[in-house]
Formats: C-alpha cells, structure tokens, sequence
C-alpha cells in the first residue's frame, strides 16, 4: 500500500506541475505583434473596400 500511495502522489504532483504551467502560460502571454515587419508591403489592390473599415 506504501507504494500505491508514493505512485498517487507522484502522478498527483505532475498533474499539479502541468495545470500550474498552463495557467502561466495563459496569464503571462504577452501582446502579439501590432504591426507587420517593415519589409512587407500593403497592396492596395488587395485591401477591402472602403465601406468594410470599421
């Protein structure tokens, strides 16, 4: 039974370790990139029409 229980508690502490790295994960995410790199170009005659800017 000594066993059992150490095997539990094992399991039981990954279980913590991995929902305590997902909650970091999801909490310290920082903002994504506003802007996209300065060597791409916007093409007008790919951008929507005028009527869809919000």
């Amino acid at each position: 039974m000594n066993t059992e229980t150490i095997i539990l508690l094992i399991v039981a502490l990954a279980s913590l370790a991995a929902l305590a790295e997902t909650l970091r994960e999801v909490f310290h995410d920082g903002p994504a990139a506003q802007d996209p790199p300065r060597s791409h170009h916007v093409d007008s005659q790919l951008a929507p029409p005028s009527s869809w800017a919000a």
